[in-house]
């Protein structure tokens, strides 16, 4: 049986009374002022990308993704693979031992070190100064060697000047002549090959023009400390000291790194070049 109108009971819905902001009420504008608002609301169109950014994304953002994705890994493949982390630290000692085994040498000993340790000088002839520092040097060292570099119309030149200034000594004993070698690291190898040659450790001092000196100890500590070497400089006063690129030097190191490698310089070992 229906309800009346005026019975008691009432429906859920019939009792539900809808419930308005007071403020929207009181403040009209306000509320027509959103509804203007969401009219203007704009659905900017999605624009169909252009060959070129297609291109770029394939060739470019998708490859250094995926490098960015391979080098996020490395640490997991190493953890898995033993042999990889033996394979780098055997690297990493063979690029670090030039510089390890000159301090290593006097505490390991070797069979051939009965014989007391070497002093050498030396000198890149190029300019008469290095040679005049060099001879300076080898005086003051007695029992020292004095190894002259350089090619041959350079040791002619030196010589001359010197003897014509009469800087050159009477006794050359203990002197040599060292002319293979074209350029800085070809020369390095001629000498690391003649310390080689001798079966014998010790201290090199090398010396050239203030710009020259740090590549050379760069390229020296390289091919001669793994013989058990230890190097030093004397920088010479010459007429040229224009600093050189810093390029220069990471450039020869990793030729002489190169050359530990493979025996090769990148350079002519005889001396026929002038």
């Amino acid at each position: 049986m229906a309800d009346s109108p005026g019975s008691g009971s009432h429906h859920p819905q019939d009792s539900f009374q809808p419930r308005y902001d007071q403020g929207d009420h009181q403040h009209g504008r306000g509320r027509r002022h959103q509804g203007e608002r969401g009219l203007r609301v704009r659905v900017r169109r999605r624009r169909s990308s252009s060959p070129f950014r297609n291109a770029l994304r394939k060739l470019l953002v998708r490859p250094l993704l995926g490098i960015v994705a391979t080098l996020a890994g490395l640490p997991a493949l190493l953890l898995r693979n033993p042999v990889v982390i033996l394979a780098i630290s055997g690297g990493g000692l063979w690029l670090a031992w030039p510089y390890l085994n000159p301090r290593l040498a006097p505490l390991i000993g070797r069979a051939s070190d009965q014989q007391p340790t070497m002093e050498v000088i030396s000198v890149f002839v190029e300019d008469p100064q290095r040679t005049l520092m060099g001879l300076t040097l080898w005086k003051q060292k007695p029992g020292s060697l004095l190894i002259l570099q350089g090619r041959p119309s350079s040791q002619r030149d030196s010589l001359n000047y010197l003897r014509h200034q009469g800087k050159w000594p009477q006794n050359e004993t203990g002197i040599i002549r060292l002319e293979p070698g074209c350029d800085t690291v070809g020369q390095v190898d001629a000498l690391a090959r003649l310390l080689d040659e001798m079966h014998r450790r010790g201290h090199l001092t090398m010396v050239t023009s203030p710009a020259h000196l740090p590549r050379t100890l760069a390229i020296t500590r390289i091919l001669v400390g793994p013989l058990g070497w230890s190097v030093s400089g004397e920088a010479a006063v010459t007429g040229d000291n224009r600093p050189e690129q810093p390029w220069r030097t990471w450039r020869d190191q990793a030729r002489a790194q190169i050359l530990r490698l493979t025996g090769l310089t990148g350079s002519r070992l005889d001396s026929t070049c002038q």
